[in-house]
């Protein structure tokens, strides 16, 4: 008799299946049969998906055709034979002993279901934090009679989070709703603990959910999904509705759901913009007709029919279960709700005035700073500068560039052209190998702090003084193309420049089946958190984002006015010099080529090394430590073949081809895809099967020569490949700032107080004097 069952819809985690199943493997099970349902058969046949399942013990069920994750969950229940059932999304993970541990806790409790707690993952990372949710409500190990005796089973969301038995779910006919091909979850939860006679929990974290792009959690929602989302609310409220009518749930019951389904239409669901945009006009008014229209039109009547005439009052926030779960008086991206605000937004949606809604939550977020206009390139405009942001991309030679860049400064400054001292990155954390350098990275890293303008006060005190017709400044990080904050920083940025000069932007490109897989590297030699994610994992997190260019650039149109301009990096390097290349993209003239540092990126093995070290640590400081260590004692690259398949490269150009290619050619870099696609099918690749014992045996040195421990202090590094680079305040060729004195000049009534007091204690003064023996 099969113990446990683990079913696991396939739709394309080609990057995440493995994981997914080896982290069942690695538990002490002997008995569990795993299903994969290949709910994507027109992609991936048996042949795709035998090898990602290799060394585990696996049943794969192919769907005739996509019908969605409800359809593959039921096809692993028609087809499980364990006595516990349990659910794991292709691209989750258990912990390593976390589905053992649950599954003896469930055999001893016996109950219909058991719940666990869960971790979440970060986007782009490894790192885990608890649920929220299972935090608040679910950490204490228990057993309830079913939901009457244990309300918080109102709150469990995810079909994953616990395991179910299997005669209890035949007993009680309990099966997905295929109407909900996505967001099936909740719907299926709240009909077990409606049924369960008994619900037990774990209390521990037992597996992980994966945030990730292209998921459910985090790509934006379109009209499909607010549909799905609207049905959910629709059903899961009507169940809970019906059993309070037939007098088996108490009515608390409904006025948490109602509670509840408020709060995901003011928070999770996205969807108040696109109801308020197309709510019904005006009568008489003329209006387009159009299917988005039409759909969130309907949506909107929908959304009045389920909140229906239900009410709650300030009385629901004594609820012990609700108290746990609001969200009302606490900071959010959609500023501050409090209570009044809260019955207010209730009632507008009762009512269908999503615009009003929306506007009501709008006035409660924080006011976003003003946007600064265009730092337009103005012609003619006499003593004011040109300034020429280089913004990257990442490992396209920028390194090389500005140690150029600093070498012939003197020389550029002759002809007008300043490389400016201020802004240049003093800090030693990021040169983990020799020769690293990050430019002007000071210039954003005081952008972010508010209370640090010394560093841009220098700038323009160096702008000022040296009187340039040309400003450059040079850094790869200033595109930050993953970062979060960019569409605020980047207008920011573009004004504090604009204040000096008339700005313009430079970046030089390269080929994009290459660009993606070297950034990884890169990210991963510097210790980022970014290291401990794979490479195929990194391409679904970012590879969207990255070779989206009108994405990643017209920001920065939009912020100066002016259009960018594009070099190869490629080119340049046919032509045997990027510092040439880049003069002649900059407009600087003809410097010459100089012996100075590269900064090349590790090969695969020595990713695949480095990979262990950032799972295995923590610590970003120390891993840095290490990779100094590390980077110090092994030599240069060995083998410049890349980590992916050609396949796999082939598929990153016709992305690249259908988001940017049109817009880098309009901007001058013209990739010749066909000649890549050639040279890509004649390439004689094979796949990394072992590494290097020296790279290994490297590693272990790196970090026996850390010190570990709590007394364990750092050495702050100065790397003598860097070029000597002048603190700005003290090069004699900038005359001294001026030095401001503060001259306080009090009022007259101020000074005939103070003369008159002055008078009145020489007085006492002398009286006492006459007065002593």
């Amino acid at each position: 008799m099969t113990l446990l069952t683990i079913i696991i819809p396939f739709y394309n985690e080609t990057a995440f299946l493995r994981c997914a199943l080896q982290s069942i493997a690695a538990q002490r099970l002997s008995n569990v049969e795993i299903l994969v349902i290949n709910d994507n058969p027109a992609s991936f046949g048996p042949a795709d998906l035998a090898p990602l399942c290799e060394g585990v013990a696996v049943r794969i069920l192919h769907h005739t055709h996509n019908r969605g994750l409800s359809a593959a969950r039921n096809t692993g229940l028609d087809a499980a034979s364990g006595v516990w059932i349990g659910f794991l999304d292709a691209d989750d993970y258990y912990t390593t002993t976390g589905l053992f541990e649950h599954l003896a806790f469930a055999q001893r409790s016996d109950s219909d279901m058991v719940h666990a707690m869960s971790y979440i993952s970060h986007r782009g990372s490894a790192a885990t934090s608890l649920l929220a949710r299972d935090r608040l409500l679910h950490s204490t190990p228990s057993q309830t009679a079913g939901l009457i005796d244990g309300p918080q089973a109102q709150f469990i969301v995810s079909s994953w989070s616990s395991l179910y038995k299997r005669a209890f779910l035949t007993r009680e006919g309990l099966r997905f709703d295929e109407a909900q091909t996505r967001f099936e979850d909740r719907l299926f939860v709240l009909d077990c603990v409606m049924h369960a006679r008994s619900i037990a929990y774990f209390g521990h974290p037992v597996r992980v959910w994966r945030r990730r792009a292209g998921s459910i959690s985090v790509t934006p929602p379109a009209g499909d999904t607010h549909l799905l989302q609207v049905q959910l609310l629709e059903k899961c409220l009507g169940r809970i509705r019906a059993a309070v009518a037939r007098g088996t749930l108490a009515p608390i019951f409904e006025k948490r759901e109602l509670f509840v389904t408020v709060s995901r239409l003011i928070w999770d669901m996205e969807i108040l913009d696109s109801l308020a945009r197309h709510q019904e006009p005006a009568l008489n008014a003329a209006t387009p007709d159009d299917p988005q229209a039409t759909l969130y039109r309907a949506l909107g009547a929908r959304v009045q029919s389920l909140l229906g005439s239900g009410s709650f009052g300030h009385e629901i926030f004594d609820d012990p279960q609700i108290a746990l779960v609001s969200r009302v008086g606490q900071p959010s991206r959609r500023g501050l709700i409090r209570r009044t605000t809260f019955f207010d937004l209730h009632r507008l949606l009762r009512n269908g005035d999503f615009r009003a809604a929306q506007a009501l939550i709008a006035a409660q977020r924080a006011k976003p700073p003003a946007t600064a206009r265009p730092a337009r390139a103005r012609e003619g405009r006499a003593g004011r500068p040109r300034i020429t942001l280089h913004l990257g991309q990442h490992k396209t030679g920028s390194t090389n560039i500005q140690h150029h860049l600093l070498a012939h400064r003197d020389r550029l400054l002759a002809q007008g052209i300043l490389v400016p001292l201020s802004g240049l990155a003093q800090e030693q954390t990021f040169n983990i190998r020799r020769g690293g350098f990050s430019g002007h990275q000071e210039l954003l890293a005081a952008l972010a702090r508010d209370g640090a303008p010394e560093v841009w006060d220098a700038l323009a005190h160096e702008i000022r003084a040296h009187a340039p017709r040309h400003v450059v400044i040079s850094c790869e990080n200033m595109l930050m193309p993953m970062g979060e904050t960019r569409d605020d920083v980047i207008p920011r940025l573009v004004a504090a420049l604009g204040q000096h000069g008339d700005v313009s932007c430079i970046a030089v490109l390269r080929d994009p089946s290459a660009y993606v897989e070297s950034l990884y590297r890169e990210r991963v030699s510097n210790g980022t958190r970014t290291g401990n994610r794979s490479l195929a994992e990194f391409i679904v997190d970012q590879s969207a984002n990255l070779l989206d260019l009108p994405a990643q650039f017209a920001p920065f149109e939009a912020a100066t006015g002016t259009k960018l301009r594009f070099g190869s990096f490629e080119d340049m390097r046919a032509t045997g010099s990027l510092w040439q290349g880049f003069c002649k993209l900059a407009g600087l003239g003809e410097h010459p080529t100089l012996d100075l540092p590269i900064y090349p990126s590790p090969d695969r093995e020595t990713i695949e090394i480095l990979r262990i070290l950032s799972l295995s640590s923590p610590s970003a400081q120390l891993r840095q430590e290490v990779l100094r260590g590390f980077f110090s004692l092994t030599p240069p690259p060995a083998s410049p073949q890349s980590a992916l398949s050609p396949e796999a490269r082939l598929a990153l150009l016709a992305q690249w081809e259908s988001l940017s290619a049109d817009f880098a050619a309009a901007r001058g870099y013209r990739f010749d895809l066909a000649k890549k696609r050639a040279a890509l099918a004649a390439e004689d690749w094979q796949p990394l099967t072992a590494l290097r014992p020296e790279l290994i045996a490297n590693l272990i040195q790196s970090l026996t020569l850390v010190p570990q421990g709590p007394d364990r202090q750092s050495v702050r590094r100065s790397s003598p490949a860097l070029p000597s680079r002048p603190d700005p305040a003290k090069d004699p060729r900038i005359p001294a700032a001026p030095e401001w004195r503060i001259v306080l000049r009090p009022k007259p009534w101020v000074l005939r107080l103070s003369r008159r007091a002055r008078r009145l204690r020489t007085g006492r003064l002398r009286r006492a004097r006459s007065s002593a023996p």
